[in-house]
């Protein structure tokens, strides 16, 4: 709720961004690989390049709220609800909610129907729970974690033999 708030207290002085896609940018960003390719810019964890160049919402607010106290490791972690308001208003609280009910009403069908869309929705669950205290859309990233693609990679192997 402290998120919340301070989104509404403080929305003229957070920098103006796109934090939607801030979850997806960032993990392209940090990705070794993909950084190395196309030359892009990284950033320390807590530094104001972070925090003012970047989609990441959380670094951005916490920036803006804690100044100095960010700097030293201090974060106020982010909020979907917050972050959308901050994008879209009330408006994008209602669609990302509408998202995330669809998502809870497709789980029973996709329990019966698809192994792997039900393991890819499984594995995002966790992350639209967690959702008061993160991005908007960092449910989507999940999936795509290194760890759950070779689990996944490894399973269809061993299905197809």
């Amino acid at each position: 709720s402290n998120v919340i708030g301070y989104t509404k207290d403080y929305e003229k002085a957070i920098p103006k961004q796109n934090y939607l896609y801030g979850s997806l940018t960032m993990y392209l960003n940090e990705n070794t690989l993909i950084s190395h390719i196309f030359h892009i810019q990284q950033y320390g964890s807590n530094t104001i390049e972070r925090a003012t160049k970047t989609n990441d919402y959380s670094t951005a607010i916490s920036y803006t709220i804690l100044g100095e106290r960010y700097l030293n490791g201090e974060g106020l972690g982010s909020c979907y609800i917050a972050e959308m308001y901050y994008i879209f208003g009330y408006v994008g609280i209602i669609f990302i909610s509408l998202l995330f009910s669809f998502i809870f009403c497709k789980i029973y069908y996709l329990l019966n129907r698809d192994a792997f869309l039900f393991a890819i929705t499984f594995l995002c669950l966790g992350k639209i729970y967690w959702a008061p205290r993160a991005e908007a859309l960092s449910f989507v990233l999940y999936p795509l974690n290194s760890i759950n693609t070779i689990i996944f990679l490894i399973i269809t192997r061993l299905k197809k033999e």
